[in-house]
């Protein structure tokens, strides 16, 4: 705090006579705001880009609190209904918005804002055999269009809802699932951006395993006189 003096002097104009006093008033300073990451780490930037649907997490401090209480509370620019009375905002980013912190201590209001924003995910389509004979195998293959780069930055894994062996790797764009009992098996393929290892997922592939086909032989005559032959 910063005091300051203020003195007044009262004059008669009849008399001359005068009195005079003073006042002190103290100037509180506005609380200085910082912003850290989800390491406890200063904010580098308060552009931030992040995978689509991730936990975004930002801590808001007071440098210059010196132990005085600071209560904070952040809000969503254009969305009233958005209000978390904390230091920490914690939120899933779907969208870019932006997120304003107020700080107050010793009745003197601050406010930062942080704009937020995702990095562009990729379509990640399944293809390949939809049917296969039991103990069969099932050749599948996976496209991925759009995103922040080529199909070349992304690392491909899938997976499957039963236990399936998966061959030619499975970490590749195109991979085969052997022995594929009875039933449906339903498939998955996963795209992590190598740079940002951000996660897209496909839309399920199922499929399906045929069933053998029963034979029943049914001859014209069940009994036949030696050397005769029946159909």
């Amino acid at each position: 705090n910063v005091d300051n003096w203020f003195k007044v002097t009262c004059i008669n104009p009849a008399n001359g006579c005068q009195s005079k006093d003073a006042i002190q008033a103290s100037t509180k300073p506005y609380p200085a705001i910082a912003l850290y990451d989800s390491t406890n780490a200063l904010l580098a930037s308060k552009d931030i880009t992040i995978c689509k649907d991730a936990t975004l997490k930002v801590t808001a401090g007071v440098t210059n609190a010196n132990g005085a209480s600071v209560t904070y509370d952040w809000g969503k620019e254009n969305d009233l209904s958005f209000t978390q009375a904390s230091a920490t905002l914690q939120t899933t980013v779907s969208d870019a918005y932006n997120y304003i912190v107020t700080a107050v201590m010793n009745g003197c209001e601050s406010k930062d804002t942080i704009h937020t924003g995702y990095y562009p995910t990729p379509v990640v389509t399944v293809d390949g055999d939809k049917n296969t004979c039991p103990n069969g195998d099932a050749n599948l293959s996976v496209s991925i269009t759009g995103g922040s780069g080529n199909a070349s930055d992304y690392t491909t894994r899938w997976t499957s809802d039963k236990a399936v062996t998966i061959v030619n790797g499975a970490t590749t764009n195109t991979v085969t699932a052997k022995n594929l009992t009875s039933g449906t098996y339903t498939f998955y393929a996963f795209a992590t951006d190598n740079v940002h290892s951000c996660d897209a997922k496909s839309e399920p592939f199922t499929v399906e395993v045929w069933n053998n086909p029963t034979i029943i032989v049914t001859p014209d005559n069940s009994e036949v006189c030696k050397g005769e032959s029946t159909n």
